[in-house]
């Protein structure tokens, strides 16, 4: 079984090498008013109701607080992230590799992972270890990036980090379930844009406009008035979910 990490707040503060300024975009992505409501709309597509939780790539732990999962398990690779999520929520937490999950076989209800596909060397093993540690008749899903979305592909070319985005597609997302025990997965696409994000970044755009409730009207309308009229091929955010196939 893994170690988990139940950590408190430092006692002094960390150096800025250990713990960066993760916590600061904890804080964006969950106190500020209209980045949580658009992040509590995307994870909304998430089938996390019944039973334990498994995040694969928790990071810092706010997808489990926006969601408002309470007493999920995480993994993450990056200790701070863990130590942050740790101190944040209600779960439990281990440093681990997504590829290798120190679980046994079907040991979650739900297991989730968001944003980590494009960051991985190779997407398939971690793929294939959500599905062995997800319980028969349980749910995996995933929600990633859409490389066909034009602000996204601007982010791949600025950011080495971001740079897989370019080649991941719906399509070839659902093709890494292929051959797995599990149904006939769901896929469909949200967020028509991501503009918000941009102007409302916590290190280069404007954050404190997420308090506005003109800005939130605004942006909510550009958003409803592109759900209608835009491609959802182009849509920002993948969203898929498979149901483990009974043993």
């Amino acid at each position: 079984m893994p170690q988990f990490i139940r950590l408190t707040p430092p006692s002094s503060p960390l150096p800025p090498l250990y713990w960066p300024p993760p916590p600061m975009r904890f804080d964006w992505l969950t106190e500020n008013p209209y980045m949580r409501s658009r992040e509590a709309s995307i994870l909304e597509a998430l089938d996390l109701d019944g039973g334990s939780v498994l995040e694969v790539g928790c990071g810092q732990g706010n997808n489990l607080v926006v969601r408002g999962v309470r007493g999920a398990v995480g993994i993450d690779i990056d200790r701070a992230s863990l130590r942050c999520a740790a101190t944040r929520t209600d779960g439990r937490f281990a440093q681990a590799d997504a590829a290798r999950l120190p679980f046994r076989d079907g040991a979650f209800d739900r297991v989730f992972a968001r944003d980590i596909l494009h960051h991985v060397d190779e997407a398939r093993p971690v793929v294939a270890e959500m599905v062995r540690v997800c319980r028969p008749g349980g749910k995996v899903c995933v929600l990633d990036d859409n490389g066909r979305n034009g602000i996204l592909r601007l982010f791949a070319a600025i950011d080495p980090c971001e740079r897989k985005i370019a080649k991941q597609t719906p399509e070839n997302v659902a093709a890494l379930f292929e051959g797995l025990p599990v149904d006939p997965v769901i896929l469909s696409v949200r967020e028509p844009t991501l503009v918000y994000r941009a102007l409302l970044h916590h290190k280069f755009g404007l954050p404190s406009l997420g308090k506005s409730r003109l800005f939130a009207l605004t942006m909510d309308r550009v958003i409803a008035a592109l759900q209608k009229t835009s491609n959802p091929d182009t849509w920002a955010k993948i969203s898929l979910t498979a149901t483990r196939k009974p043993a």
